[in-house]
Formats: C-alpha cells, structure tokens, sequence
C-alpha cells in the first residue's frame, strides 16, 4: 500500500511542477490571469507544498525546529496556491458574480486565519510534531475551494 500511495503521490507532484511550470510560462507570454493563478497553484500546492508537508509529517528523525521552518515554507505555497486557485474558478467559470469573489475572499482568509492559529495559538512545532492545532484543517479548505 505504501508504494501505491509513494507511486501516486509522486506522480501527482511531477504532473504538478510539469503543468505549473508550463502554465506559468505561457502566462509570461500571455500576460492573463487564469494561466498566472492556475499555475501559481499547481506549482506551489502539488509540485512544493505536497513534498513538504509529507517531509515535515515523515521526518521524525530530523530536528522539530528545522521541521517548523520547512512547514513555513509549505504554509505560504499553500497560502499563496490557494489564493491562485480561488481567483482562476472566479474568474474563469463566474467572473461577474459576487458570490464567487466572496468565496475567493472566504477561502483565502481561511487559509490566512489558519496559518496565523497556527502559528500564534499552537506554535509551528507543535503541528511539525504532533499535527495539533489549526494548521491540521488546512487541507479542507482546500478541498472545499477545489469543490466550488
């Protein structure tokens, strides 16, 4: 079962740098926001932030404090990759609608206010060693702005 999950999980990281770094090259010629936000989102969610979450949850053995500030780094790609996520559905699929600029507000902040949780209430290495506190909903939300 763990090959599976390493195969797969590999597999959707190298799609996502592949696809990411693309999108955003295109964006460079194209100068549009959905290939900028899009890619932005496949390279620092799935190609970055996946591994990294995966290094501060599996490696036990490395220093709590170095597994804290690799989750720095995952929190702003997550951050910043699901701010680009929400801008490219609310601007590609309801451009003109206010509840969608309301939901890329929502989830932008919700990612926002769980990171600082995190960081103010629990502590970084809190999450990198035990997974406690706010952080831990961050896939969710995630998962709901992937949903909408």
């Amino acid at each position: 079962m763990e090959i599976i999950a390493g195969v797969g999980g590999g597999a959707f990281v190298v799609v996502s740098l592949v696809l990411g770094t693309r999108l955003l090259l295109m964006a460079q010629r194209t100068r549009k926001l959905p290939e900028l936000c899009m890619g932005a989102c496949l390279l620092l969610m799935g190609g970055v932030g996946y591994p990294l979450i995966t290094v501060v949850q599996q490696a036990t053995q490395v220093a709590p404090e170095l597994r804290a500030g690799v989750l720095v780094v995952q929190m702003l790609c997550h951050v910043v990759g699901n701010l680009g996520l929400a801008v490219f559905t609310m601007r590609v699929f309801r451009p003109e609608a206010a509840w969608s600029r309301a939901a890329a507000v929502a989830i932008t902040g919700a990612t926002l206010v769980l990171a600082m949780a995190q960081i103010l209430a629990e502590g970084l290495v809190a999450f990198a060693v035990h997974g406690t506190g706010a952080w831990r909903f961050h896939s969710a939300v995630a998962l709901v702005n992937l949903a909408w």
